[in-house]
């Protein structure tokens, strides 16, 4: 979307659905990345996947039951935010940087604690409310954080929210380390006058 991409890994269930099912998913992965916020709006989405394009033109089919559903599913989301969608087909050969990605993709940033030691600091930290880095694969709470639009995340850049808000829990990547020590201190010092 403009300048934005998004982009990640499949759970290892998922890898099991066929690529009709994966690339409808990822349609929608990209409107909860980028219009959760979002209402009262039309948007087109570009896909190289012709039965992905049928089923969310037809608002969802007969073919398969689980394309349907997944349809469905998009459309009642899309409908309760007043968004329009409209899906057109794009050429595989046009669509490079999005395949591209797909084939190149790093997922360095797709690491967390083990959910084992997390249960431990949860145990004696119940009161711990969001995730502050983390995405869909591997948040530890419900309410997360995502280093860039995800979709099921609450927020979006963990440096862009005020974290005095919150009772967090991090678990960034070493190389912010610092920046988060210098964020805390600065939220915790202006607590003080």
């Amino acid at each position: 979307m403009g300048n934005q991409e998004i982009g990640g890994r499949w759970t290892d269930a998922e890898t099991t659905n066929h690529i009709n099912i994966l690339e409808l998913q990822a349609a929608f992965f990209a409107l909860k990345a980028f219009f959760h916020t979002t209402c009262n709006t039309h948007v087109q989405l570009q896909i190289d996947n012709t039965t992905a394009v049928a089923y969310i033109t037809n608002m969802g089919g007969s073919k398969s039951i689980q394309l349907n559903n997944l349809a469905k599913e998009m459309w009642t989301w899309c409908i309760n935010k007043n968004i329009w969608v409209s899906a057109v087909h794009i050429a595989g050969k046009l669509n490079t940087s999005a395949d591209n990605k797909s084939h190149n993709f790093s997922d360095k940033h797709e690491w967390s604690l083990s959910k084992e030691h997390f249960q431990e600091i949860f145990s004696v930290y119940p009161e711990l409310n969001i995730d502050l880095f983390a995405s869909r694969l591997n948040n530890q709470l419900d309410v997360y954080c995502s280093w860039k639009p995800d979709p099921g995340c609450t927020y979006v850049d963990a440096f862009s929210i005020d974290w005095s808000n919150f009772n967090f829990f991090a678990f960034p990547p070493f190389s912010l380390i610092p920046r988060c020590v210098q964020k805390f201190y600065k939220t915790r010092h202006r607590e003080y006058f």
